[in-house]
């Protein structure tokens, strides 16, 4: 399966409501996909906390029989109507609108409460969006300056310029695991293009060069013009194809700072740099606050 169609059946894993094979295929999936799997853990973290907040909030110890009885009582009145005219008490007046059993009104009521609370959720997602302003500077940045650090064969430690940006990333090329994918680091800097600033460091792959960037995360960064008042992991991984005609770009955000990476490679080959340059940096970030 693709990464779309294992986050489509992510809450019906957690709600444990999936077949025995299709519970193993996520399982499977999430093993191996870097970026899955922090998603998956993004939505169980999510359902903790809700369960959190159930069991904080203090409930009078007779309002579920209050409520049950009140069901009841309303579901026989929906079956067996009584005809003696009285005043109409708070659920009869506000289920005389409904042109359904009331028990019925209910649980749609419930549904619709249940789809609000995701659509808030959701509001992040949409809020945290790239601008295409930022996918453009990205690569260009990647298109313009890379090439200059090419012909360093250095392994920098550290990060040149680093208050220019925030001096916490001063040691940002030893979070870097790019050894594993054959890269080769030349340089590690602060450089800035349109007016934005950029943590670069610059690597090779052969004859091809990789960037990733790591720039702050403000209103210009972003298509909504808010900022979101969370962590950047429900908006996932965010890519563009194609900037400038020959670049994939993604990319992934933290509270503070959005990491992204600048590649000539597509498919398979770019998802590798993701989840192995970018995801665990942000994660990095994450745990310093940024």
């Amino acid at each position: 399966m693709e990464c779309r169609e294992i986050t489509e059946l992510m809450d019906s894993y957690l709600c444990d409501e999936l077949a025995t094979e299709t519970n193993l295929t996520v399982i499977r999936h999430t093993e191996e996909c870097a970026m899955c799997r922090q998603e998956l853990a993004a939505r169980r973290q999510l359902r903790s906390q809700l369960r959190s907040a159930e069991k904080a909030t203090p409930v009078p110890p007779d309002l579920r029989p209050r409520i049950q009885q009140r069901l009841r009582a309303e579901m026989a009145q929906a079956e067996f109507p009584i005809t003696k005219e009285k005043e109409a008490g708070f659920f009869s007046r506000f289920f005389a609108f409904a042109p359904m059993p009331r028990f019925a009104f209910a649980a749609l009521l419930l549904c619709v409460m249940v789809g609000a609370f995701y659509f808030f959720q959701q509001r992040n997602v949409y809020a945290a969006e790239i601008s295409p302003n930022l996918w453009n500077e990205t690569a260009a940045d990647h298109d313009h300056c890379s090439a200059q650090w090419l012909k360093e064969q250095g392994h920098p430690n550290e990060l040149m310029g680093a208050d220019k940006l925030d001096v916490a990333l001063k040691n940002l090329p030893q979070l870097s695991h790019h050894e594993s994918l054959g890269l080769t680091l030349h340089h590690a800097h602060v450089c800035a293009q349109a007016g934005r600033e950029f943590a670069h460091l610059v690597y090779s792959n052969g004859n091809d060069l990789v960037s990733l960037f790591i720039t702050q995360r403000n209103e210009k960064a972003l298509k909504s013009g808010n900022i979101p008042s969370d962590d950047g992991v429900t908006a996932g991984v965010q890519e563009a194809l194609s900037v400038k005609g020959k670049f994939h770009v993604s990319a992934v955000q933290t509270a503070k700072y959005i990491v992204l990476i600048a590649s000539p490679f597509t498919g398979s080959k770019h998802k590798a740099l993701v989840e192995t340059l970018a995801v665990p940096i942000s994660q990095d970030l994450r745990t310093l606050g940024k």
